[in-house]
This record gives C-alpha cells, sequence and structure tokens, in this order.
C-alpha cells in the first residue's frame, strides 16, 4: 500500500484506536450508543455536547467494525465510497501531518490533500482544518525557504 493514510493505521491497533475513541468525550457516547440495544433516548442527545450530536445526526452512516467507529463516504455523483475512520481531537494533527507532510504525500494543494485524506478519515470540520494545514504548509515553507 502506498498512501499514507494506510501506513498510519498500522502505528495504531484496532484496539489501539477504539481505546482512543471511547476516552474521547465526544465519540465516546456515540460509540456507546452504536454498541447499545436501544438508541438513546432525547434528553441524552440533548445533553451531549453539540460535537457529539454531530456525529449522532449521521448514526444511518456509522458502523462499528472491529469495535472502531466508521462514517461511510460517498461522493455526490455516487462514482466513490469508502469507510474513513473518525479520527479523535488529538489525533487530527497526526493525520493531516502523513497526508500532506510525509515523503509520499508529496505536499499537495488544498484539494488533492482534502481528497487524500477524506479516502480515509473523517472528524466535523476536516475540510477546514486540512485547507489551513496546507496554508500554513504553503507559507511556512514560501517565507523560510525563499
Amino acid at each position: 500500500m502506498k498512501r499514507c493514510h494506510h501506513k498510519w493505521k498500522w502505528i495504531h491497533s484496532a484496539a489501539t484506536l477504539r481505546k482512543k475513541q471511547m476516552e474521547d468525550p465526544d465519540l465516546g457516547p456515540v460509540l456507546q450508543w452504536m454498541n447499545q440495544e436501544t438508541p438513546p433516548s432525547n434528553q441524552e442527545i440533548a445533553a451531549a455536547s453539540p460535537e457529539t450530536r454531530h456525529y449522532w445526526i449521521q448514526h444511518g452512516i456509522l458502523k462499528v467494525k472491529d469495535g472502531v467507529l466508521y462514517r461511510q463516504f460517498l461522493r455526490e455523483n455516487g462514482t466513490w465510497q469508502c469507510w474513513q475512520f473518525i479520527v479523535k481531537r488529538s489525533l487530527q494533527k497526526e493525520v493531516m501531518e502523513l497526508n500532506h507532510n510525509c515523503p509520499f504525500s508529496g505536499h499537495l494543494g488544498q484539494k488533492k490533500t482534502r481528497e487524500k485524506t477524506l479516502r480515509g478519515f473523517y472528524w466535523n470540520g476536516i475540510r477546514v482544518d486540512v485547507n489551513l494545514w496546507v496554508l500554513h504548509c504553503f507559507f511556512f515553507f514560501f517565507f523560510f525557504f525563499k
């Protein structure tokens, strides 16, 4: 496998990823709710963080595989589909580094880095975060290596 995001999944086992998601205050409740027999009550959902509610609204396209929470991604034109690992906040920087900064990535622009990241990962605000990451990288390169 040549893509960096696949290598990232080799670094972290399914058990480690599950533990990290369960410990996350926003993803933990969603993972618990997905594993329950009955859905959470409206009161439980209302009491949850906005981030947790964002993920729960999408519960129809979420799946727990090997104890890890994924989101189904389908392009609007229906040409491409994949399962995206839902990344907790503390791992997002690592994912962006591997999808933009690693030697196999080639410091792609915003659109290509965003598309590459979306092939395997998801979090609330991913598009904005990736765009800012690439923009920051561009300015760093331009001003310090010119």
